[in-house]
């Protein structure tokens, strides 16, 4: 594999994407650590050569090279395409294994990679403590060509979460507080992604979850936690057992040991919701409290709503309470094909658990629940929309930060798909990249009616439009 050596299929995590902007899907592959007693920084000092970057740890960036279609080539670019500040691929990267996602967090029209560092550690577990810190790769930044990762996490994320309960007597002082689930979406409708982050131990509560807004485009420049003032916890529902203090008397009001978020539309109303699996408990539901106020069929902040604010749901929403143990992913899927999002919780040490939503918000209205290629596309590109009521489609529109929109008129729907799958182009001519609020315009006439009637879709579907 592009000469890399060294145990080279021991991986766990993948996310795919087109990363280098060829209009291709690309893939990057999350490779377990290679041990040496603690995490330890690969050097030439355990019998590896230069250059550094052709052994396996970190990542294998699978750059797609595929020329026939139908026989798929990928060619492993890591060591020149992830880089450090200093230019390199980070001996530091031989880490704990976290989450991955891909996002356009810069709004440049080509997605970066954040990425968490696993559960929490302690002294005896790494070689240095930068080994425990999330980071964020951008993408085509510094001069840089699209494609090439450059890690900014020390200028664009919070200073190191730190440990800061401790709840068994066994529990002990991690050195900092750990992460692990990791999710993206514009929780403000701003047009640009933010990030949930659970700080996690296999022992028990490290912190509260981070709420990244974004705030690349403003004055400090960087993604800013902001849950404690985003979710109210010190009223979070008593339905889920949280305690209200660690062993030894510090406060811990409304401090899950959530292992894993989601955000989703829930309800269909155009904001997206918060969920926080906690472990050896339920999924703590947290609906954000955006409302259209000025009735333009927008969720925004011309509304003076409370958007991007949550309150706690749980007991009215969950008809049935069933614990699970933990979680290893959340993933927002309409399993039943209804328009709405269900939730899928898969366990480490239990059975899958699906939670089915039956709020069945699209009624009339088309609903957009997966846009295939996944994550973006460029401009220009067919993709294909999934969903309910996708028929008499007048214009599909793509809306950006600030207001600027691009519309599509030409659709096609896919035979043996009825009002389900619908493939539109996006304009080649869009005047904007980044992440783009997808929406639906249903016009017809329905039986037994004269007038035609003509509905937005409002259930929030954010997509990267990609250079």
């Amino acid at each position: 594999m592009n000469g890399r050596v060294t145990h080279p299929n021991l991986a766990d995590r993948a996310v795919a994407g087109d990363l280098d902007s060829d209009g291709d899907v690309d893939a990057l592959v999350h490779l377990f650590p290679l041990n040496f007693g603690p995490s330890t920084p690969i050097t030439p000092a355990h019998g590896f050569g230069q250059p550094i970057g052709t052994h396996s740890f970190g990542w294998r960036y699978l750059e797609n090279i595929t020329t026939t279609p139908g026989d798929p080539r990928f060619i492993d670019g890591a060591a020149g395409k992830m880089r450090n500040a200093l230019g390199a691929y980070d001996p530091n990267w031989n880490r704990g294994l976290g989450m991955d996602v891909l996002a356009d967090f810069d709004n440049n029209g080509a997605l970066d990679l954040y990425t968490t560092t696993g559960f929490a550690a302690t002294l005896s577990d790494v070689v240095n403590v930068q080994m425990t810190d999330d980071l964020l790769f951008l993408n085509g930044v510094g001069g840089q060509p699209l494609g090439v990762l450059t890690e900014s996490g020390a200028q664009k994320l919070p200073p190191r979460c730190q440990d800061v309960v401790h709840d068994v007597p066994w529990d002990p002082a991690y050195i900092s507080c750990g992460s692990f689930g990791l999710a993206q979406g514009d929780i403000d409708n701003d047009g640009d992604a933010d990030a949930v982050v659970t700080h996690f131990s296999q022992s028990g509560r490290t912190n509260y979850p981070w709420l990244l807004v974004n705030r690349f485009n403003e004055p400090v420049g960087k993604l800013v936690d902001e849950y404690p003032t985003r979710v109210p916890v010190n009223s979070l529902s008593g339905v889920i057992h949280t305690p209200a203090q660690d062993l030894n008397g510090n406060a811990t009001a409304g401090m899950d040991y959530a292992m894993f978020p989601a955000l989703l539309d829930w309800d269909g109303d155009g904001d997206l919701d918060l969920a926080l699996q906690v472990v050896q408990d339920m999924p703590r539901m947290l609906e954000n409290l955006g409302q259209d106020n000025n009735g333009d069929g927008l969720i925004n902040a011309a509304d003076n709503s409370s958007l991007g604010t949550f309150a706690d749901v749980t007991p009215t929403l969950l008809a049935a309470l069933k614990p699970t143990t933990d979680s290893q992913d959340l993933v927002p899927v309409d399993i039943d094909g209804d328009g709405d999002f269900d939730l899928a919780n898969d366990p480490f040490s239990d059975m899958v658990t699906i939670w089915r939503n039956d709020l069945q918000p699209s009624a009339l209205r088309a609903a957009v629940t997966e846009i295939w290629p996944r994550v973006g596309a460029k401009r220009g590109t067919v993709v294909r929309l999934h969903g309910v009521n996708l028929t008499n489609v007048a214009k599909v529109q793509f809306r950006f930060a600030g207001g600027t929109v691009c519309e599509q008129t030409a659709t096609a729907a896919v035979a043996g798909f009825p009002g389900t799958r619908l493939d539109v182009r996006i304009p080649a001519t869009c005047p904007q990249t980044g992440l783009a609020q997808v929406r639906v315009l249903r016009s017809w006439t329905p039986p037994g009616c004269s007038n035609r009637v003509s509905f937005w879709s409002r259930q929030y579907f954010g997509y990267f439009v990609l250079r």
